[in-house]
């Protein structure tokens, strides 16, 4: 139950750090939408452990 819980977790992570890859592609990329991004992703990653 608890390894599911954390490989949700880190699935949900990878998912904002995938959204951050894709949007720092734009040339006018959104700063802060990416900032928000990186910040759910390390959020995510601490629940996790």
């Amino acid at each position: 139950m608890k390894d599911d819980i954390v490989t949700r977790w880190l699935r949900k992570s990878d998912n904002d750090l995938e959204a951050v890859k894709q949007l720092l592609t734009f040339e006018d990329a959104l700063i802060d939408v990416i900032s928000f991004h990186c910040q759910q992703a390390i959020e995510k990653y601490l629940k996790s452990i």
